[in-house]
């Protein structure tokens, strides 16, 4: 088939319960890139327009927006887990709630293994301080750290796809690193390892499961914060009560 011919099939992480939608149109006034038209008193949201902002979750009273992501259950076809939570997850609970304690949960329920990304959001730092001081192009330079302002971008305005900083986000520097140094200190193929990311919002959903940056991602699944929480929480308040900080 030409190549011109090929039609595109965007993935999106959110959709619309149809017997919720009563057609108020909240989500099409909110919409950044009037990706939603209301037809038959029901949402429809153009797959070539939407950026996975998630505005429109968020203002739906009737909650007939909801956002989709994988399911524990179905990642167990690795022979070895590690899951890389977004340093958002740790905001939802309580302050005394140590990051420990949350690891701990996580490998109750069935990970292998936990791994913070947050040393790769400093490396990023030093990193894009050198690229600003070699940099010679037009100004100014924009982050591509949010995959949904990267869409918004290609998709309504262009011309400024050349004013992204071309750095690689953390949660892509980690599990690359992952994949790298588990494969060697296990033995195992890189394919064997399954590397999940539990993501804050639909548009880090998507740019795991179809980056418009790059070709593929280095993650193999991509839970969300809200499934998650549910699952962890009855382990953490299990955990709490025989915690210790000299566990640490």
């Amino acid at each position: 088939m030409d190549g011109a011919n090929q039609v595109t099939t965007y993935y999106h992480a959110h959709k619309v319960i149809l017997d919720k939608c009563l057609g108020h149109m909240s989500c099409m006034r909110s919409c950044p890139t009037n990706a939603i038209r209301v037809r038959n008193c029901k949402a429809v949201i153009s797959s070539d327009l939407c950026v996975d902002c998630g505005m429109c979750i968020s203002v739906c009273k009737q909650g007939a927006i909801q956002p989709t992501a994988d399911l524990i259950a179905n990642l167990s076809q690795y022979k070895y887990n590690v899951v890389i939570p977004s340093p958002v997850l740790y905001t939802q609970f309580d302050v005394k709630i140590h990051p420990y304690i949350i690891h701990k949960a996580f490998k109750e329920l069935g990970f292998d293994a936990v791994y913070d990304v947050s040393n790769f959001c400093s490396a990023l730092t030093r990193a894009l301080v050198i690229y600003l001081r070699n940099y010679r192009g037009r100004l100014p330079i924009i982050s591509s750290h949010c995959p949904s302002l990267v869409r918004l971008i290609q998709v309504k305005y262009p011309v400024l796809l050349e004013l992204l900083d071309p750095l690689n986000v953390p949660r892509e520097m980690a599990a690359r690193e992952v994949k790298e140094t588990f494969s060697k200190e296990l033995g195992l193929k890189p394919t064997d390892i399954g590397i999940i990311y539990v993501a804050p919002c639909p548009a880090q959903v998507v740019s795991i499961k179809q980056p418009a940056e790059k070709v593929s991602s280095w993650f193999d699944g991509v839970l969300s914060i809200k499934d998650v929480y549910s699952s962890l929480y009855p382990h953490i308040i299990s955990l709490e009560e025989e915690f210790d900080e000299s566990m640490v």
